[in-house]
């Protein structure tokens, strides 16, 4: 185990296969808030599947070199992947809470959607991929997850074909169609979850007749933004037992 104290991570660009450069904003929490300086020791990643234990070289006026000296974490980018497409919430916050939780719990990609029944328009891009960087930092994630455009219920769909195994929650769905039931560990895996009210019937036939499987997340009518990280949980158990 590393003697880097764990809440030591920032951000670089890989200037080399052994170096890295912290720029702002990085920089200023690095060298102003946390108060490193040359010869500090800390972690560093281009979230690439590689967090390393490292040494700032050098600090300049915007900016700090740093190399690594071993590896602290590594992720497999070959393994199967887990992703959610979630409609927006009627209050913004409760789907920050969703995607800091989600990228805590091992998802790799989130897919915002709107659908008939959504409720709100207002999605902050930049906000959230704060929110997924400061987590993704704060988990010693090796891997950032990927936040994907807003877009339409049918174009999130056409953009996410390549997923092997897409599932949408669904009220209706039986105990056998439990998601842990249905889903497999070793296959990227894709879960849709509609709005508050559910989705349209049109969308429900749209779902379906794109090859997405219904399921049921257990056996309560879960909010929008805890069916999305109940169906991660359910994911992330299956890979890892």
């Amino acid at each position: 185990m590393s003697s880097v104290h764990m809440g030591d991570l920032f951000f670089g660009t890989r200037i080399s296969e052994a170096a890295f450069r912290i720029d702002m904003p990085e920089f200023h929490h690095c060298v102003h808030v946390t108060r490193h300086t040359a010869g500090s020791k800390l972690l560093i990643t281009a979230f690439d599947g590689w967090i390393y234990q490292g040494t700032i070289d050098r600090v300049e006026k915007d900016h700090a070199l740093v190399s690594a000296t071993g590896i602290h974490k590594h992720e497999d980018c070959s393994g199967a992947k887990l992703a959610v497409a979630i409609s927006l919430t009627h209050q913004p916050d409760r789907l920050e809470w969703f995607v800091e939780k989600a990228v805590e719990c091992g998802i790799h990609a989130i897919y915002p959607m709107q659908c008939r029944r959504t409720q709100s328009r207002r999605f902050a891009a930049d906000r959230l991929n704060r929110i997924i960087h400061a987590s993704a930092k704060q988990t010693l994630r090796p891997l950032k997850p990927m936040l994907a455009a807003f877009q339409a219920l049918p174009e999130v769909l056409a953009d996410t074909v390549a997923y092997p195994l897409r599932f949408y929650g669904d009220c209706a769905a039986t105990p056998q169609q439990f998601l842990g039931k249905l889903a497999r560990a070793d296959q990227d895996t894709l879960v849709f979850i509609g709005p508050e009210g559910d989705f349209s019937e049109d969308e429900f036939r749209l779902l379906s007749g794109e090859g997405c499987v219904p399921v049921s997340l257990g056996r309560y009518r879960l909010r929008t933004e805890t069916a999305g990280l109940a169906a991660l949980q359910i994911l992330q158990t299956l890979q890892s037992l």
